[in-house]
Order: structure tokens, then sequence, then C-alpha cells
């Protein structure tokens, strides 16, 4: 290689790197955790708060709406294999 183009190449790594590169102190995710994380949380406050009407309703319910709706809780309330915590 010539010593012009490596230190072309050189110069290109470096601005790519500093354009991409976080600045110390700062993450990734400014933001915080991912939205779906957030959203799983602000619905496990919900049916916290709901708790006693849902176990009113429950009590009420036909066996076959009770394992449906704990199917659906399950779904939605634990992580899957693809999904990270």
């Amino acid at each position: 290689m010539q010593g012009g183009t490596f230190e072309y190449h050189k110069k290109l790594t470096q601005m790519a790197s500093n354009n991409t590169s976080f600045k110390a102190g700062q993450s990734g995710n400014p933001a915080g955790g991912s939205k779906t994380r957030r959203i799983k949380k602000k619905l496990e406050s919900l049916i916290e708060k709901a708790l006693p009407r849902i176990e009113e309703e429950l009590e009420s319910a036909s066996p076959d709406d009770r394992r449906s709706f704990f199917l659906d809780l399950a779904k939605i309330t634990l992580p899957n294999k693809t999904q990270r915590v």
C-alpha cells in the first residue's frame, strides 16, 4: 500500500468513528430502556390497580373465559424465549 493511500484510509476511518462513536458519559440509548419495557411496566401497573375488579369478574366468568384470560395475560406479561428483558 502506498503511504498516501494508507493516510487517506486512516483519515476516513477516524472521521467515521468520530461521527458514530458515543461521547464520553453518554449511552447509546439516552431515552432509557426500550419502549416495549416501558409499555410492559405501565400495563403491569394498570393490572395491579385493577386487580380487585379483575378478581370479581373472574369469579363470575366461565371456566373457558378464565382460561382465555390467563393465557392472554401470560402472553403480554411473561417474556418469551426470543424477547430480552
